[in-house]
């Protein structure tokens, strides 16, 4: 058997230039399938109490998921990374129970429906890079040690009911893709207590809907967006919040509250200030507690020389401190430029 095993040894993928201890890599060089009957091998081979695979330019060629059974792995392995592949499915690694990260990145995923071929234990889910545009509504529900989320540059565009049950949450990335609707259902009461969901650069023209249990969403990013004016203003109009949900910040890219939306802008606030705690408007950090429905005349922005932001006295208070500091300190420098000249 050992004259065997080591005839397979040569026979083994590349390795990839990594030194890390415990982890296990191998490179395609972008030019090599995947076989599946000699990688238990190899894997079994070089099986140090490895913590890590990592699968890098492969060719996935088949589309059926049963052909990319991983549970060969011992229960050793905590994490599988495959990286720059063809690989269009979901790998079945339903029976390794230790399993606490994975990640399919930069490759061809197009649908995340089969969550039984996952096992519950994981806590990262890293499919950034892909070609996703369909997700199962309950697909991350099972996943109640789940931690990270990560949905970057994809192609979704539709997101309902879309359920989670882990008290664990730090972050779920959705960042860059073509959402025009997202609605989130929390089946959990709390999660980490820097909690964020980014949906920048997206084209959200109804934003945003959250039920369930959930009491708190530490940060809830918009960003940059990609629509017009005219679905920006749609977008104000339509935020949704759940009656139990608190969002202690909101941060809002300039566009959304740019010329002539200020007066709507204020609406929003002052509809929603029993759900939102704090509010980034042009960069800053604003107590909703403290915005009045005057909102424009009470946030004047006056410049003076050199378009050095003098601040009213009514605004100031609103600042967080770090803010507030780095405002004075950029305030002093400006002065003591100004005598120098």
């Amino acid at each position: 058997m050992s004259g065997l095993v080591t005839s397979l040894i040569l026979t083994c993928f590349a390795n990839c230039q990594l030194t890390i201890e415990n982890t296990l890599c191998y490179n395609g060089k972008g030019n090599t399938r995947i076989d599946m009957e000699i990688l238990p091998n190899c894997t079994e081979a070089h099986n140090f109490d490895s913590k890590v695979l990592i699968l890098e330019n492969f060719l996935f060629d088949k589309k059926t998921h049963d052909l990319y059974d991983f549970n060969f792995l011992n229960l050793s392995f905590d994490s599988i990374r495959i990286k720059q592949t063809t690989l269009k499915t979901l790998v079945n690694i339903s029976e390794l129970y230790n399993l606490k990260i994975l990640e399919i990145s930069n490759s061809e995923l197009i649908e995340l429906e089969n969550d039984d071929l996952l096992p519950d234990s994981l806590e990262q889910l890293i499919f950034k890079n892909n070609k996703i545009f369909i997700i199962k509504q309950n697909f991350f529900e099972k996943f109640t040690k789940l931690s990270l989320i990560d949905l970057r540059f994809n192609e979704l565009t539709y997101l309902n009911n879309f359920v989670f049950n882990s008290n664990f949450l730090k972050l779920i990335d959705l960042k860059k893709n073509k959402l025009n609707f997202v609605g989130f259902n929390f089946q959990n009461e709390f999660t980490d207590k820097e909690f964020l969901i980014d949906l920048s650069e997206n084209d959200l023209v109804r934003l945003f809907r959250i039920l369930g249990k959930l009491k708190i969403v530490n940060c809830l990013s918009l960003g940059y967006r990609t629509t017009n004016d005219y679905l920006n203003k749609s977008l104000i109009e339509n935020i949704r919040i759940s009656n139990m949900t608190i969002i202690r910040k909101l941060m809002l890219d300039y566009k959304i509250v740019d010329n002539g939306l200020s007066d709507k802008f204020a609406e929003f606030v002052r509809l929603n200030r029993k759900y939102i705690q704090m509010i980034s408007y042009y960069g800053d950090w604003l107590d909703i507690a403290n915005v009045s429905r005057n909102f424009k005349e009470k946030n004047q922005i006056v410049l003076i020389k050199g378009n050095i932001p003098i601040l009213g006295k009514r605004l100031l208070f609103q600042l967080l401190v770090t803010e507030l500091v780095k405002y004075l300190e950029n305030l002093k420098n400006w002065y003591r430029v100004r005598d120098e000249l």
